[in-house]
């Protein structure tokens, strides 16, 4: 009889143990992609003349707001919103054990956001 276990199917789908000291070599990319969306908001709200879209429409209600300067303040609010993430992800590989708690309370967020809201109606969009 051999001393080499035979490798069993549900062998495979265990993956290698990963510690929390593990997760610091991912803390370098993390913190670039924090500086890249920091850097890039930075870069488009020189662009912005208000600080949204609705105020945009409140100083020029006569114009019809461009794809260009739309772009401009969609990516904006999607640069913040990824700021965010970035920081969620450096936060939960320095905390890794409380990273459930993290995703958790990200989700509740966004679930409580009105964008999926129609605010005259109150039904889901």
């Amino acid at each position: 009889m051999s001393g080499k276990k035979k490798p069993m199917p549900q062998d495979a789908l265990v993956p290698d143990e990963l510690t929390p000291d593990m997760t610091l070599m991912l803390m370098k990319p993390a913190a670039d992609l924090s500086k890249a969306c920091a850097a890039y908001l930075m870069k488009v709200r020189t662009l912005m003349e208000t600080r949204d879209k609705d105020s945009w429409r409140e100083k020029w209600p006569d114009s019809e707001m461009s794809e260009c300067v739309e772009v401009v303040y969609d990516t904006a609010d999607m640069a913040q919103r990824m700021l965010k993430t970035a920081q969620a992800i450096s936060t939960m590989l320095v905390t890794p054990l409380n990273s459930h708690e993290i995703v958790l309370l990200d989700e509740l967020r966004r679930s409580l956001e009105p964008d999926d809201v129609d605010m005259d109606t109150g039904e889901l969009q």
